[in-house]
């Protein structure tokens, strides 16, 4: 089985004009954004399934849909298919990823983002609907997805258009790169690849450790162990006598070590980057808290909640190896961007009817930029 293939049967002819009827585009211009959409959708599945986390959360959302419709794209493009499948996406990826694909796609095609995420939404069902049916029956699972996925890795490859790439859209290698080890690996995984600064500092521990192990077994010269031993009288017993031992032979003298050689040149710390880069995760956070307007709006933005809260977490991590005076620029920066976003906070979490769950990622993010600015 091709899913590339099945799915691009399945969207062509009458089921082609209705999608392109319910978006808004003709068909050349629906033809241009299935193009690289659908491999650009299931690449994106795929790397999300290279982890078993991810995985269960395709085989939920697979769990989750009306079976009765898989297989059935015209029952599916009826009724509000859009919004829906666009709040899977939301759950699969977080909107941030989302949009950045939806670009990507516009810049390949020349089609507006807005209408590519809108083909986008669409999908969404259709393609885990027809994985669904495929099936048989049987229960979605996290393994199942994973296998399936690792199937037709080379066929999402080979569908992609010439010059797209996810790995250049953020947030896409990083879910491959965040897949579980094996049980056979016993490597670890990679360091997170925003904590830049404490990557040298842990490099340099490790150098500075080696340079005092290799200095340490420096053995002495034995200037005084070219001298014989004296001889070894054997004890009262028959047979005949010991001698002693040839001379043992002089060390070879080991090379010296050049610490200051040995030591790589870090990079330059760039205080002036992590400020911009906080102050716009902060406005970010800002405004996605500012267009939650109700309960429902709130959930649907609790992935980009969380992975801001993720962010918040490694750039904690990178201050507590930055010189004293970074620190408190950073704390001082993040303490004036506290006062604009309180009230947001509050207002925030005054909505009706907000779960736990969001709240408990709010009161996360607030205690981690708290603890920054020594409070």
């Amino acid at each position: 089985m091709n899913i590339v293939d099945l799915l691009k049967d399945q969207l062509s002819g009458q089921v082609a004009k209705q999608l392109g009827g319910s978006v808004g585009v003709n068909e050349t211009d629906l033809s241009k954004v299935l193009g690289a959409g659908l491999p650009g959708l299931l690449g994106g599945l795929g790397k999300l399934a290279s982890s078993k986390q991810g995985a269960g959360k395709i085989a939920d959302a697979i769990g989750g849909m009306d079976s009765s419709l898989f297989g059935n794209l015209a029952g599916m493009l009826t009724g509000g298919l859009g919004k829906q499948g666009g709040g899977m996406l939301g759950n699969l990826f977080g909107s941030q990823m989302v949009d950045g694909l939806a670009a990507s796609i516009s810049k390949l095609t020349g089609i507006n983002a807005g209408i590519v995420k809108t083909v986008l939404g669409y999908l969404a069902p259709i393609v885990l609907g027809s994985i669904g049916s495929t099936l048989g029956g049987s229960k979605p699972s996290a393994a199942g997805m994973m296998k399936l996925f690792d199937d037709q890795k080379s066929n999402i490859a080979g569908a992609m258009p010439s010059g797209f790439s996810l790995d250049s859209i953020p947030g896409f290698q990083a879910l491959s790169s965040s897949s579980s080890p094996s049980p056979s690996t016993s490597a670890a995984p990679p360091p997170a690849s925003g904590n830049k600064f404490l990557v040298p500092a842990i490099l340099l521990a490790a150098i500075g450790g080696l340079i005092y192990y290799v200095v340490g077994q420096v053995p002495k010269p034995a200037d005084k162990l070219t001298e014989p031993a004296p001889a070894m009288t054997a004890p009262a017993m028959s047979g005949p006598a010991m001698t002693a031992p040839a001379a043992l032979p002089e060390l070879p003298k080991l090379p010296s070590v050049d610490a200051d050689k040995m030591l790589p040149e870090l990079p330059e710390f760039d205080l002036s980057g992590l400020q911009t880069k906080v102050t716009s995760m902060l406005d970010g956070l800002g405004g996605k808290l500012s267009g939650a307007t109700d309960a429902a709006s709130a959930e649907e933005i609790l992935p980009d909640l969380t992975g801001y809260a993720e962010q918040i977490g490694t750039v904690s991590e990178s201050l507590k190896v930055l010189p004293k005076e970074a620190q408190s620029s950073i704390g001082n920066l993040i303490k004036s961007q506290l006062e604009k976003l309180d009230p947001i906070f509050e207002k925030f979490t005054s909505i009706p009817g907000i779960g736990d769950s969001v709240k408990a990622v709010i009161e996360q993010i607030k205690t981690a930029l708290l603890q920054m600015v020594g409070q």
